[in-house]
């Protein structure tokens, strides 16, 4: 499944990146999402770089919203969520990230 591809998978060093961070947070909304972009990262092998890096934290934000929608499905005596998956969710949104990867690509 992509949940245990994302699980086994080393974790990108662009993860911890602090403008990466910034960049794909929630409350970066879309607009100052594309103002940073254009102001920091004006070629294409850059932009190409936050590309796959976004494709790769959609699919780790993705992982994570699923297990917790199947700890909400099971019960909390059943399913258990990690401290570091509740910060992963309340940071970022799946298809907040995925909607910057497509005006990125736009």
């Amino acid at each position: 499944t992509v949940a245990a591809m994302a699980a086994e998978a080393p974790e990108n060093e662009m993860f911890r990146d602090d403008n990466f961070q910034v960049l794909c947070a929630l409350e970066t909304k879309t607009q100052d999402f594309l103002r940073r972009i254009e102001k920091n990262m004006p070629g294409y092998t850059v932009k190409k770089r936050l590309a796959d890096g976004l494709k790769e934290f959609i699919v780790k934000v993705e992982a994570t919203e699923n297990k917790l929608y199947m700890v909400k499905a099971v019960g909390k005596a059943k399913g258990k969520m990690e401290s570091e998956d509740h910060a992963l969710i309340n940071k970022y949104n799946s298809l907040d990230l995925k909607e910057k990867l497509q005006q990125l690509n736009a």
